[in-house]
């Protein structure tokens, strides 16, 4: 009832995945790098260079609140039967 051995070519497929594994990390990290400084990167620094204020913060110093009104439709059966 010992262990049976493992066979040459099981041993050669996990030594692979193990080192497939390690390739595939550094291959993620290296397209998320290239990914954010290409396309992210530029677009937030357009952002800061124009000072947009893409989150509306500077109308919450003089109000003092986020409150916005609601819409002012009515509900009917009609607009509700359209949100499906």
């Amino acid at each position: 009832m010992g262990m049976e051995p493992v066979p040459v070519h099981r041993r050669l497929l996990n030594g692979w995945m193990a080192i497939v594994a390690r390739f595939g990390f550094v291959q993620t990290l290296v397209i998320l790098s290239i990914f954010y400084a290409l396309l992210i990167g530029p677009v937030a620094l357009v952002g800061v260079l124009a000072r947009r204020d893409l989150l509306d913060k500077r109308t919450l110093r003089g109000s003092g609140t986020a409150w916005s009104k609601a819409d002012s439709a009515s509900a009917d059966l009609d607009r509700a039967k359209q949100m499906t």
